[in-house]
């Protein structure tokens, strides 16, 4: 007979083995899916009925950034940037001048109120016509989501943290996984699997008042989904990084050797199953396809349409 701290300790490694297998199935397919739309995404990207989707920005670096942002050829898709012209004069001027940006009129949004914000700028060109940049003092990224909800104009919109870029084909495969389902019938999407990631639905943050602690909660489970594949990435990643994954990789094989030696079979089990899981991560970053690089001049497909100012 096992005692009771057996029969617990068992449970708990069948529980986290389960767990493990259902991640790394989760995972795998994740990518074999991504794998699959990325060669069928013009026909899928092009449907009538696509979601549209508005990436809220709270600063830029500089023009390269922006051009960054433009660099997506899913047609319903929209950059709003958010951008201090006293905190950042330098970086503001550059991007009105290149992208030829000109003040419009400002209708602050009755549901979703934001405050500090100097002016509202459109380009004059056909070819950037979607990209918007909002004028308003920094108080937090918080507030610029805010500032953004209230000017975007599509259904989703996903904000963007600075220091953190799309990967390629990040809009393309969300507004495909979104129009899976019927409209309305999902409210937020989120992925844990390299830089965290969070498409939410407009009036779902307008009626959780904004990006708050409280917006993931407000959303019933029922809407929500998760996706186990990346599609952020930071925009300087880390030299450590790869060492690091070096060192736990080689820490992990250590173990699960010395563990097996030693005889101690059920933590040898756990250290396995930590194994394929990460294994099965890894698999996943390197499926992500590789980043494009934004030429000067790079043609855009327009976005949609939007009232005259």
């Amino acid at each position: 007979m096992l005692a009771a701290g057996q029969i617990v300790f068992v449970a708990a490694l069948a529980a986290v083995v389960a767990g493990a297998f259902v991640a790394l199935v989760r995972i795998v397919c994740a990518a074999d899916k991504r794998l699959l739309l990325a060669e069928t995404r013009g026909m899928l990207c092009d449907a009538p009925d696509g979601r549209g989707i508005s990436v809220l920005c709270s600063g830029v670096a500089g023009v390269e950034e922006v051009r960054r942002l433009l660099d997506e050829g899913y047609p319903r898709y929209e950059a709003v940037v958010v951008l201090d012209s006293v905190r950042r004069p330098e970086a503001f001027a550059a991007v009105l001048a290149e992208f030829h940006l000109i003040d419009v009129n400002y209708d602050p949004a009755d549901d979703l109120p934001a405050e500090g914000v100097r002016g509202l700028y459109r380009s004059r060109k056909r070819c950037y016509r979607r990209l918007v940049v909002v004028d308003k003092a920094f108080t937090s990224c918080r507030d610029d989501f805010d500032a953004a909800v209230g000017v975007a104009i599509y259904d989703y919109v996903l904000p963007l943290r600075p220091g953190i870029r799309m990967m390629p084909f990040c809009i393309g495969r969300l507004a495909i996984e979104l129009s899976l389902e019927p409209a309305g019938a999902v409210e937020l999407v989120r992925s844990p699997v390299g830089e965290p990631l969070l498409l939410v639905a407009r009036e779902a943050a307008v009626a959780a008042g904004g990006f708050g602690p409280d917006l993931v909660r407000s959303i019933p489970r029922s809407r929500r989904r998760t996706l186990c594949e990346p599609f952020l990435r930071a925009a300087k990643p880390s030299v450590r990084r790869p060492v690091l994954r070096r060192g736990a990789a080689l820490l992990l094989a250590a173990g699960i050797a010395a563990t097996a030696a030693a005889g101690w079979w059920e933590v040898c089990a756990v250290l396995l199953t930590l194994a394929v899981v990460a294994a099965a991560a890894e698999y996943a970053r390197t499926c992500a396809p590789e980043e494009r690089t934004a030429q000067p001049g790079h043609p855009q497909a327009p976005g949609g349409r939007r009232s005259a100012a």
